[in-house]
């Protein structure tokens, strides 16, 4: 039913078809003779006959194979201006264009003269510049030299170079979606804000909030400050959790930008529409995503496109399960997207090895798992040994501090039941909950008198660190603590459970290190023993502090993030 279309293309571009041509071809019917235009509508043009000598169907039908359900003359014919759809070529030389073999003709002797300077460079392209036209295996020979220029301009150019995944659509024969009209605006308006180069570019889901997760991400924030220049190293904000204040965000020191400076109320899909866009318009050379949603589901969806152009990093804690169910992008997305990863940076080396058992990775894939341990001192450029504050028993016992994110893993529960077994001991309760980020926990569990809860602080500065005798540590999972860590660095008798990768901080050389997170006797037999023998928790909280300064200092830090491969690129290269 396409006839309708093409005699109307023949009607409104009457040059497409020459009548005297087509009635001319060799072993032309009666009908092509007396009624070419006839013929050609409902039969030439469907054999795939030339409506005129520059054109070739032959040839249109070879190299556009997505035009075999129709006669590739009627794509031009309906859309003149395509001209990357016309072939046109010299009627003198074969017609169909395919490979031939090359027939050598000896050239008659000449006189002999002085050759004239000729053309400068490679010997194949001088060759190809004097050559008559290409055919079959001369285009064959030159094609490794195009190749290798192309190549080198992708090198040179990259924004001027189509993305793998833009040559992909094309060679597929399909068109990339088009976004709606408020997408493109957000994207351009994006595009707008980000510099013409980006060499590192940091995903966050948040600013503004307390947990571990962005102390770390300020870490990594500070040391890249001084890698990178300005306008190279950007913060991505994609996703729709919590708004920042903008003055929070310059305090960070790196350009900031965030889809909800624009379109706060965009869903989760069009953000991932939106995240994909940037990414495969800025191209940036290196991407860190530290916990972002729409960073994850992306890699997911797209990991292995924008791997071709971006080398791919992200934070990994620990497996969490909440009720024994498994939680978190440790079970729902890293086993999907370790291929496109560069990378997996851990703070600890528990979930690493986990990994990669549960997941029977490849040696290529386990090697993608990088041990980095989160700074806790230098970070001012002091002396780390001059930042632990010693062990010093408090005049008062009995008196411990817990300090923690508000959460329902924390196990509430086992240090109410704690506080019940030991009337007689005080316990001081230190620790925000951050709403909406994680399920809410339930304060009404603590519901035993000796209990205090204090809500969020500012600083370990405000803290009445000289009341404590012990801190207790009450979880189900976890990767490396921070608040663990600190607790370490302020002098204090550590009691923990043997979940995720505190074990690695926390032995019976360095604290007391209970079976589980539930094991409340424990963790009784641990406060009776610091009470009863101070001297022994003075030695522990000396060997901890040891092990902190030789793994957590910013020195140390540093040494990892630059023996990753691939992590750091030299800003002016």
């Amino acid at each position: 039913m396409l006839w309708p279309f093409l005699a109307a293309g023949l009607f409104l571009q009457r040059g497409i078809l020459r009548a005297d041509f087509y009635a001319g071809q060799p072993h032309a019917g009666i009908v092509q003779r007396r009624f070419p235009r006839l013929h050609f509508l409902f039969r030439g043009a469907w054999r795939l006959h030339d409506p005129h000598p520059a054109f070739s169907q032959i040839t249109l039908f070879r190299d556009f194979p997505r035009l075999r359900l129709q006669p590739p003359v009627l794509n031009h014919v309906l859309n003149p201006e395509a001209e990357r759809d016309l072939p046109l070529h010299d009627p003198s030389l074969n017609r169909a264009w395919a490979a031939v073999d090359v027939i050598t003709v000896e050239p008659e002797p000449q006189p002999r003269t002085e050759p004239e300077p000729g053309p400068v460079g490679p010997p194949q392209l001088v060759a190809a510049s004097s050559a008559p036209p290409l055919r079959g295996q001369q285009l064959a020979a030159l094609w490794p030299v195009i190749e290798e220029d192309g190549e080198a301009l992708h090198r040179a150019v990259p924004t001027l170079i189509p993305t793998p995944r833009v040559r992909e659509w094309r060679e597929l024969g399909i068109a990339p979606p088009r976004p709606a009209s408020r997408e493109a605006q957000v994207v351009t308006a994006l595009m707008d804000r980000f510099p013409d180069r980006v060499d590192h570019l940091v995903l966050l889901p948040w600013l503004g909030t307390d947990g571990g997760s962005e102390r770390v991400a300020a870490c990594y924030l500070s040391y890249l400050r001084a890698r990178y220049p300005h306008e190279r190293l950007c913060l991505f904000l994609p996703d729709e959790f919590h708004k920042y204040s903008p003055g929070g965000a310059d305090r960070l020191g790196v350009l900031t930008v965030a889809i909800n400076d624009l379109w706060p109320e965009a869903d989760l899909p069009t953000r991932l529409r939106i995240y994909d866009r940037v990414i495969t318009n800025l191209r940036p050379a290196c991407v860190h995503n530290i916990n972002s949603l729409v960073g994850w589901e992306s890699l997911l969806k797209h990991g292995a496109h924008h791997a071709l152009d971006s080398r791919l990093f992200v934070n990994l804690y620990s497996d969490v399960r909440l009720h024994r169910e498994p939680l978190g992008y440790y079970h729902s997305h890293l086993p999907f997207v370790i291929e496109a990863l560069a990378g997996v940076l851990c703070d600890n080396w528990t979930v690493a090895r986990k990994a990669i058992d549960e997941y029977g990775l490849s040696r290529r894939q386990a090697d993608k798992f990088f041990y980095v341990p989160t700074p806790m001192l230098g970070l001012n450029g002091g002396d780390p040994r001059r930042e632990v504050r010693t062990y010093r028993p408090p005049v008062l016992s009995g008196h411990a501090l817990w300090m923690s994110r508000v959460a329902p893993e924390k196990r509430l529960d086992v240090l109410n039941a704690i506080a019940r077994l030991r009337p007689a001991r005080q316990i001081s309760m230190y620790g925000a909950i951050l709403e909406g980020l994680s399920p809410a926990a339930d304060l009404t569990l603590l519901d035993e008198p000796n209990i205090d809860y204090h809500g969020r602080f500012d600083t370990l500065d405000d803290l009445p660190l000289e009341t404590f005798d012990a801190y207790l540590f009450t979880s189900d999972c976890e990767g490396m603590p921070i608040a663990l860590l600190e607790a370490v660095k302020l002098g204090l008798p550590v009691i923990a459970p043997d979940v995720g990768g505190i074990g690695e901080m926390i032995d019976q050389d360095t604290g007391w290190l209970v079976s589980h997170g539930g094991a409340v006797e424990d963790y009784l037999r641990a406060l009776d023993e610091i009470e009863a023998h101070p001297e022994e928790a003075a030695r522990r909280v000396a060997r901890a502090q040891q092990r902190l300064m030789e793994r957590h200092s910013l020195a140390s830090f540093m040494d990892t993030l630059e023996s990753i491969p691939g992590y750091l690129q030299v800003a002016d290269q």
